[in-house]
């Protein structure tokens, strides 16, 4: 295969080249490769192989960071795409409200152009291309393996913002095993418990951690007892959270330019000794932990957890095509990381999963909406039904005052304040035509509208912003309308709770009414007191992370079960309730 420019993406906007996976002659050379590979293996190793790591740190190439979709390959790719997607120009021109005369006439916008089918189609096109160039490696790999999982790993807390981040649900969807790994300045917790919302919905994929170590966030990596507790923490918040991998990251080689030493809990290797291991902060907490998994960490593999009490929903359409490009995406992490930081139980949801019936909004009391201004008709639907049932809404932006394709819609606006049509100032500040539809309040320089709908109420910010005033009002709402299913009195131990399903977990009978109450101290330091304040009177209380079951006393209040606990620095623990 000859050595050609179009083979190959753009170089500014990377610092190296990577192969332009929009061109058919390069699909066809990464067919050839993996699957050449792959029988290799076959043949030279047979049943070694564990699993293929497809991608490594993915969002160093995902489908924008290094290519955008704007070479020659990509806009030919894109108008087959289209002509695929709507057969004919008029009905394009018709779902659109343009007046193109053929496919050959259309090209790719600039990202941060105003909302349109244009954008949002293109946008769909570069994730939807990326997701099938995976799955053709992976078709490749496993025609020759066809027993060896393909694992994707990446960085990005919810897939990432702008131009190079992920459409998740479409990355679950090109993924046997979905890795993820993060360092000290991502939010940790939060992408755990964001990656449960995602393997539930995905019937229970493996998801786990490709590239850690103890020193990730660790306040005090010079102390022994602070790294080796930070790194029993971290193992036992994503056990709780359904993660069946660690991968602890480090070589036992000698240390090149700081990649390998004891501050990322690597064996510190000493050639005098025949590089026999100096440092090892690692063996102190890692078989500990290993224990506590094989005894009490099935449950959380085997058992969903429940459905939270506040759910915060990605409008995909809006990450496509709404403005400000970046608002849906930091608004939702702004809420997220809050809502953790309090101790709430809460969950993410996508348009695609509301959709195609793979998550529903049943059971949830509060949902948020960042940025959601460009929103197809079908979730529309869904919003409202679940709002007229009951349901609290909160939104920041003009929550559907356009359609998928950027065209003016606002049936959900209209539904709730009588009024569809909102202007705005740079997809900012919006308002209301009719004067007569008055703010509740201002929240900084922002105005908050509130109205009723059914048994269900909505609550509008006209501000694309979720952060400072907005988003502490927000918590407010998030406080006095949600009635918390389990918490912490004073919020002092990160808690995860499962629910039996009405069938046998290693040959023991589980009843529909049970539930796993996993509860975590994280303080490095302190030893932590607190009551766990639980909806409903369970009879039988008992801390299964203990050598031998044991009751645990608890009480009834108002209808409550509250259960004081104890736990030490770092120590984790998993409560059956009765």
């Amino acid at each position: 295969m000859p050595i050609l420019p179009e083979y190959f993406t753009r170089k500014d906007r990377s610092p190296g080249v990577s192969l332009n996976f929009w061109n058919p002659k390069v699909k066809k050379l990464e067919y050839d490769m993996h699957g050449a590979i792959a029988g290799w293996l076959r043949d030279n190793a047979p049943g070694k192989t564990l699993f293929f790591n497809l991608l490594w740190e993915a969002h160093n190439c995902p489908p924008g960071y290094i290519e955008t979709g704007h070479n020659a390959s990509a806009i030919q790719a894109f108008q087959v795409f289209l002509q695929d997607t709507y057969k004919t120009i008029n009905a394009l021109n018709e779902r659109w409200g343009t007046k193109y005369v053929s496919f050959d006439g259309i090209v790719p916008p600039k990202r941060g152009s105003p909302p349109s089918g244009v954008q949002y189609e293109f946008q769909r096109f570069r994730h939807q291309g990326y997701k099938e160039w995976i799955l053709l490696c992976r078709k490749a790999l496993q025609e020759k393996l066809p027993d060896a999982p393909v694992q994707n790993d990446f960085q990005e807390f919810l897939g990432g913002s702008g131009i190079n981040s992920f459409d998740m649900p479409a990355y679950c969807e090109m993924s046997d095993i979905i890795a993820y790994h993060n360092y000290t300045a991502k939010p940790l917790k939060a992408s755990d418990r964001w990656l449960d919302s995602l393997r539930k919905a995905y019937g229970n994929k493996a998801i786990g951690n490709n590239e850690w170590h103890a020193a990730m966030a660790c306040p005090e990596m010079m102390d022994e007892e602070s790294y080796k507790r930070n790194g029993l923490v971290q193992l036992f918040h994503r056990m709780m959270w359904g993660q069946s991998m660690s991968a602890i990251w480090g070589f036992n080689t000698p240390p090149h330019e700081g990649e390998n030493d004891w501050t990322f809990g690597i064996p510190w290797p000493e050639p005098r000794l025949g590089y026999a291991t100096v440092f090892s902060f690692k063996t102190g907490f890692v078989p500990l932990h290993l224990d506590r998994a094989a005894r009490f960490g099935g449950q959380a593999l085997a058992f969903p957890s429940v459905q939270p009490d506040i759910g915060i929903l990605e409008v995909t359409s809006s990450y496509y095509n709404a403005l400000p490009s970046d608002a849906l995406r930091s608004g939702m992490t702004e809420t997220a990381i809050a809502l953790e930081n309090k101790g709430y139980n809460y969950g993410i949801f996508y348009e695609k999963l509301l959709l195609e019936k793979k998550q529903a909004l049943d059971g949830v009391q509060l949902l948020i909406v960042p940025n959601g201004t460009c929103l197809p008709p079908e979730l529309c639907g869904i919003l409202t039904e679940w709002v007229k049932g009951g349901g609290r809404l909160v939104a920041t932006g003009a929550l559907g005052v356009f359609n998928q394709y950027g065209r003016p819609d606002g049936t959900f606006l209209r539904s709730v304040f009588g009024e569809g049509n909102w202007a705005h100032n740079s997809y900012d500040n919006w308002k209301p035509v009719d004067v007569s539809i008055k703010p509740v309040e201002t929240v900084g320089k922002a105005e908050l509208y509130q109205h009723d709908l059914g048994k269900g109420t909505v609550w509008l910010f006209n501000t694309a912003d979720m952060s400072g005033k907005i988003l502490s009002r927000c918590l407010e709402l998030v406080a006095e309308n949600t009635d918390r299913s389990f918490y912490c009195k004073d919020n002092k131990f990160d808690l995860a709770m499962r629910a039996a399903p009405d069938k046998t977990f290693l040959s023991m009978p589980r009843s529909p009414g049970k539930k796993y109450l996993y509860v975590l101290n994280s303080s490095l330091k302190e030893t932590v007191e607190d009551e766990i304040i639980i909806n409903g009177e369970f009879r039988r209380v008992s801390d299964a992370g203990l050598p031998r079951e044991m009751l645990v006393p608890s009480r009834w209040e108002k209808g409550k079960t509250i259960v004081p606990l104890r736990l030490h620095p770092a120590e984790g623990t998993l409560l059956l309730l009765e």
